[in-house]
């Protein structure tokens, strides 16, 4: 063929490239169009990845280079220009831009940046843009039509190209003619790897010889067992296998992979996505023709990552139990493909690693815990839903109902009250009348019941009924305590604690005013809105107040005072609180009491207290019988060394024989003191272990109970005072088996005396 002209038609080569980056061109349009959402967002830009790579990887193929320091931009600036005008005279491939004038980068901000949004970055090591769902910089939110650049000139360059339309001479491509030899030339074989991108694979002439003609009958192109097009990215990699379906020993098929190096095909290729594979018989018969090349595109289609699942060790914080709860996340994709994230309360994302614990005591509202699955540096995989857990925490419930007693009252030695002697009721009366007109005062608590109280909810326990009278000086009380008893239901547990309050009794100096009457008022106040005692239910504390509130007419009250008019009576509401104080910091084992859970803080350190007392005592006792054992392991040890004197001193053998065994007999006798000595010594020790267990119980139950606190001090001074007795008894066991040593060695030396020495005799030599 000869090239006439350079205004020509379009060659096939050329018309595959035109028709693939007008796909481009158009693909880049129609996506870009329209408001989207997150989601629609994120399927754009994967599309635009996948579009702008075939359009990166047909500006290589057309002779084009990206080098390996450029930006983003620059790889759209390269894409933009197009052929020089002399070079686009002799291209076998585009000539025009292939992109888009109008594409356009816009990059994320900071914040975007440090989300964890989709977005783009340019990887010049792979020649390739990539989807990534996080970055140490800004990577690029999107790309769009600008069209504020479409006028602007992409500008024209030269590019490499392998094959072009020949300049000079009369055949189509450039070449050079070999120079002759006189000898048979012998056919030079070209490495199929060194064959360049996009040439016909080497030993595959597009023509004969100058004049010669080509042979007629073509090969058939080779056969694909998988049919190009988008497959789900699970599908890969794919296996992909190639059929000669030419005579044998007609042909070789060659492949190459995105327009690389041909390679001869010896068996199933490996296809990553994205990947285009051309193929092509190649005639090693002179009777043929090469076959046409055949190319495939294998595009994947992305996949949304499948949901974590949030997996808890309780579905709640318990308020008594489960107040540690643990978290597990699990990820049900393929291993290596994805990673887990997670937030607590929509706060940052964490980077899972393992299993976590939370404590309920920092949430007290619950805690919501949200997970997300993403991919580890792959565009084909999108973040998958976020799975969200929300664990609540349980509070304390109540219902039950309340009584009330007064007991022991403070006052003058003239005091006059009903309740001498230490009595205690739920009426007191105080204070001697001055005559048969008057009346002394009263007070009387009423309880009630209540139901479905929270912690830190205010609850109605009671009333409390105040007569204000007129009483002789000095007969009249100064306080009064008021004991609460509860009978309570917890979360479906019974208890009854009950607490104490000291009321403050206040008499008013009478100024007699008729115009205002308040000055006269006599109140009582709450020495004290929170209960010396504290409520210990399953390891938590909890402390108990109550608020005067809510009077009738003739008297009036705000929080701890409650005022009644001078001969008047008058009523108020008792309120109580159930306030939380937190885990009581020990093991929770050593709490026991009612139900296993319930404990009163000055009861139990009391008994706490006792115990140690005993542990004590029992120390003392143990010491007392170690003393005893040294005493008897000593007396023995004298009566050994004595025998042992008498037998040094025996005349005959069989005397100092019969001091060695009494000699030995004493010395087991001390030895058998120095075991008991050391048993008790072991008693003491286990006293006082005892006691000490016993004093730090109750430092642990006192809590906060002024009370309890002195007590548990007292315990842990006889704790101490029984350390010293059993270290006591230990030195004392120690001397015991000192003097069951001496009196061993008295007796050894008694035996050894009385032990005959045995000559032995050589016998004689028989003189025979």
């Amino acid at each position: 063929m000869v090239n006439s002209s350079y205004h020509r038609a379009f060659s096939l080569l050329e018309v595959l490239i035109v028709v693939g980056v007008v796909g481009i061109l158009a693909a880049i349009g129609v996506i870009s169009i329209g408001g989207l959402t997150e989601k629609a967002r994120e399927e754009k830009l994967y599309s635009d990845v996948i579009t702008l790579n075939r359009a990166v990887k047909v500006y290589l193929a057309s002779g084009g280079s990206i080098d390996s320091s450029a930006t983003a931009e620059n790889v759209l600036a390269s894409l933009r220009t197009k052929l020089s005008s002399a070079q686009a005279k002799r291209s076998a491939g585009l000539s025009s831009s292939f992109v888009d004038a109008r594409v356009n980068i816009r990059r994320q901000s900071a914040a975007e940046a440090a989300s964890g949004k989709m977005r783009v970055y340019w990887n010049s090591t792979k020649s390739a843009f990539e989807l990534a769902a996080s970055g140490s910089s800004e990577g690029i939110r999107e790309f769009f039509l600008d069209d504020t650049i479409a006028e602007n000139d992409g500008g024209a360059e030269d590019r490499s190209f392998a094959v072009q339309y020949a300049d000079t001479g009369n055949w189509i491509w450039e070449y050079s003619d070999a120079s002759g030899t006189s000898s048979t030339a012998s056919i030079t074989t070209i490495p199929v790897s060194s064959a360049p991108p996009n040439a016909t694979p080497a030993g595959s002439p597009s023509s004969g010889p100058t004049g010669s003609p080509l042979p007629s009958s073509a090969l058939l192109a080779p056969q694909f067992s998988l049919p190009g097009g988008d497959y789900t990215i699970s599908n890969f990699d794919l296996m992909l296998s190639l059929v000669d379906p030419n005579s044998s020993g007609t042909s070789q098929v060659f492949y190459q992979v995105d327009f690389g190096m041909w390679e001869p095909y010896s068996g199933s290729v490996s296809i990553l996505p994205g990947s285009i594979i051309c193929a092509q018989a190649i005639a090693i018969d002179d009777a043929y023709q090469n076959s046409p090349r055949g190319c495939e595109s294998y595009q994947a289609l992305p996949a949304t990552l499948a949901p974590p699942v949030i997996e808890t060790s309780a579905d709640a914080f318990g308020l008594f139990t489960d107040q540690t709860i643990s978290f597990e996340i699990v990820n049900s994709n393929p291993p290596g493909i994805s990673e887990i994230r997670y937030r607590i309360n929509a706060g940052g994302w964490i980077d899972y690693s393992g299993n976590f614990m939370l404590d309920g005591n920092l949430y007290p509202s619950g805690v919501s815990i949200e997970a997300q699955v993403v991919s580890i540096d792959s565009p084909y995989y999108l973040p998958s839903m976020v799975s969200d857990r929300l664990v609540n925490t349980n509070s304390i419930a109540l219902s039950g109902s309340a009584s009330g007693s007064f007991h022991s009252p403070t006052g003058h030695n003239s005091m006059v009250t009903n309740l001498a002697g230490g009595g205690s009721s739920s009426h007191f009366e105080w204070g001697k009348a001055p005559s048969s007109n008057f009346s002394a005062s009263t007070l009387d608590f009423n309880g009630t019941g209540f139901s479905d109280v929270a912690s830190g909810e205010r609850f109605q326990i009671g009333g409390l009924d105040y007569y204000n009278g007129t009483v002789l000086e000095k007969t009249g009380a100064d306080t009064v305590d008021l004991s609460i008893g509860l009978s309570v239901d917890i979360n479906g547990n019974n208890y009854n604690p009950y607490f104490d309050f000291s009321f403050d009794l206040i008499n008013s100096i009478n100024l007699g005013d008729p115009q205002n009457l308040w000055p006269d008022a006599d109140y009582v106040r709450v020495n004290d809105a929170r209960s010396s005692r504290t409520l210990v239910v399953d390891g938590y504390e909890f402390e108990f107040r109550i608020e005067l509130s809510d009077s009738t007419s003739n008297g009036f009250s705000y929080f701890d005072e409650f005022h009644v008019l001078e001969n008047k009576d008058a009523s108020v509401n008792v309120y109580g609180t159930f306030v939380s104080l937190g885990p009581i910091t020990a093991d929770p084992s050593i709490v026991l009491g009612q139900n296993g859970a319930y404990v009163d803080a000055q009861e139990a350190v009391f008994l706490a207290v006792n115990e140690a007392i005993a542990a004590e005592g029992s120390a003392r006792l143990s010491t007392a019988e170690a003393t005893r054992a040294l005493d008897g392991a000593a007396q023995a040890a004298k009566q050994a060394a004595n025998a042992l004197q008498s037998a040094t001193d025996a005349l005959s053998y069989a005397d100092a024989k019969s001091y060695a065994v009494y000699s030995r007999d004493a010395a087991d006798r001390a030895a058998l003191e120095a075991v008991r000595a050391g048993d008790a010594a072991g008693d003491a020790l286990a006293a006082n272990l005892l006691a000490r267990d016993a004093a730090d119980r109750a430092i642990v139950l006192a809590g906060n109970d002024e009370a309890a606190i002195f007590s548990s001090g007292l315990a842990e001074d006889i704790a101490a005072q029984a350390l010293e007795t059993s270290i006591l008894a230990d030195q004392i066991a120690s001397s015991a088996k000192q003097w069951a040593f001496r009196a061993d060695e008295y007796a050894s030396l008694a035996e050894s005396i009385a032990t005959p020495s045995i000559i032995v005799v050589d016998p004689v030599p028989d003189d025979d």
